[in-house]
């Protein structure tokens, strides 16, 4: 929850900055955002100097998405919800 609160709402972020808040990798970020748990902005792009031009392509993240994202999906269980293991 630590990185949490310093999540700048109004921020877009990329996917390697929200990597460590969301506290998972590049891909499963991406297959999140593919599935529509996860709201993204894509933004298509060309790439620099280079003598043949590269397509690339850049998704952001908004602060508030992240919050919400993290709020809703990594909630911790409840005191009641307690888990019991089976004694054998």
């Amino acid at each position: 929850m630590l990185l949490l609160n310093s999540v700048n709402p109004e921020k877009w972020y990329t996917i390697t900055e929200a990597e460590p808040i969301i506290g998972y990798g590049y891909d499963a970020i991406l297959d999140r955002i593919k599935a529509g748990l996860i709201q993204a902005q894509f933004l298509p792009g060309i790439g620099g100097k280079q003598k043949r031009k590269r397509e690339y392509k850049a998704w952001r993240i908004q602060g508030c998405e992240i919050i919400r994202y993290v709020k809703v999906h990594m909630t911790p269980l409840l005191p009641n919800a307690v888990i019991r293991r089976r004694v054998v």
